[in-house]
């Protein structure tokens, strides 16, 4: 849909979609290659590829850099019978701030709203805010996980997710076991398992479903699908 190569603009209220059938090429609604967009009130709509990938964002830094694409007020949608259909996907050293939007994949083999993937490049990423947003990944014949960092081998990544909704058909987030995540004011749920990996805080959180399976997890006031309350452990 668009490329942006080493350069920043902004991009606001646009509305893409690549619908048409494909063979290994994929869809791709728009990839940053080494820069910082500014994405707005996109409205994003991503189906199609069948033997390939479908495709939302997809952030490329090919070596440790300062560029950081950012996303907000704006609706993601990928699916259809790809191979990964994913809605944001960070590469390299790349990440992508997302706050006040909607992403959902759905269907494929993969599907996933947020994956970090090594790929070309690498270099710390850090942390980054994910905040007053919806990331659903359902339907997936193999995969389905709200975030996905597991296919990174940089363990600095760090999402932090704030007072927003995060849910996939096996694990709302997946992380590394070397990695963390911070969860606070939000709602969180797994088919499977509720978060899965590394290490974890979780804060004020409501875990609607599935199990807590971490290296080490700190909860705070949380509760489960039944209201049930845990001041201090994890459900």
């Amino acid at each position: 849909g668009m490329v942006n190569d080493s350069v920043s603009p902004k991009v606001t209220n646009v509305r893409f979609q690549i619908t048409g059938s494909t063979g290994p090429g994929g869809h791709w609604g728009m990839r940053n290659y080494n820069g910082s967009p500014t994405l707005s009130g996109l409205d994003m709509y991503i189906a199609g590829a069948t033997s390939a990938d479908n495709y939302g964002i997809v952030n490329v830094q090919s070596s440790p850099g300062s560029s950081t694409p950012t996303l907000k007020n704006s609706q993601v949608v990928v699916g259809g019978s790809g191979t990964n259909n994913w809605g944001v996907v960070n590469r390299g050293s790349a990440k992508m701030p997302i706050a006040h939007s909607n992403i959902t994949a759905s269907g494929g083999a993969n599907a996933a709203a947020v994956v970090h993937n090594t790929g070309s490049g690498g270099g710390a990423t850090g942390s980054y805010y994910i905040e007053n947003s919806t990331l659903l990944a359902t339907a997936g014949s193999f995969s389905n996980y709200g975030i996905d960092t597991s296919l990174s081998f940089d363990t600095t990544i760090k999402p932090i997710v704030f007072s927003s909704r995060v849910r996939g058909d096996d694990s709302a987030i997946k992380i590394p076991y070397s990695a963390a995540a911070t969860v606070s004011n939000s709602q969180l749920y797994g088919g499977t398992y509720s978060v899965e990996g590394g290490t974890f805080l979780i804060g004020g959180t409501w875990i609607q479903g599935g199990t807590v399976n971490a290296l080490s997890a700190t909860c705070a006031s949380v509760w489960d699908n039944a209201f049930t309350y845990y001041a201090t452990t994890c459900p």
